[in-house]
């Protein structure tokens, strides 16, 4: 009877061991699972400013953006995909580049037409010759400003009609 209780002490603490080892080997697919997803939500990347897919508002058959009065007028439509957060604005004007590094005041949502007016001095930087909106995407704290080929430009800005 001795022999068979050591060969019982013997293997409770085996089997403690392995129970141990399996506990740490759940918990550490758990919390590395959990820090995927947290990662995940915080990560932005260039895949994303693929999905921004914006143009310009047509009226008459004509881009919708013209300067009067020392303000650039602008209309433009969201494609379906992806919200812009932010939208820079590039105005290379005759004499100097003006550069407005967001001028919107809230999020244009998916699929969303949306007219935006900014102050422009002409007499400081000329008449306007092109300009360039850059879609800058926000997701948590991080910000993306998207490369250039994500931006939409447009030359010869009109004046505008009454």
């Amino acid at each position: 009877m001795a022999r068979l209780s050591k060969s019982r002490r013997g293997v409770s603490p085996l089997i403690a061991t392995v129970l141990l080892i399996a506990f740490a080997v759940a918990l550490g697919a758990v919390v590395m699972n959990w820090g995927k997803t947290q990662i995940q939500d915080q990560i932005i990347s260039e895949e994303e400013c693929r999905l921004v897919k914006f143009t310009w508002f047509q009226r008459d058959g004509q881009d919708h953006i013209c300067l009067l009065d020392d303000k650039l007028t602008m209309t433009i439509q969201n494609g379906a995909q992806r919200e812009i957060d932010r939208l820079k604005l590039i105005v290379d004007g005759s004499t100097d580049i003006y550069v407005n590094e967001n001028i919107i005041d809230r999020a244009i949502g998916k699929a969303e037409p949306r007219r935006i007016s900014v102050p422009y001095d002409s007499a400081a930087y000329g008449p306007p010759v092109s300009i360039r909106l850059v879609p800058i995407l926000v997701k948590g704290d991080r910000t993306l400003v998207c490369p250039i080929e994500y931006a939409l430009d447009k030359g010869n800005i009109p004046t505008c009609k009454n």
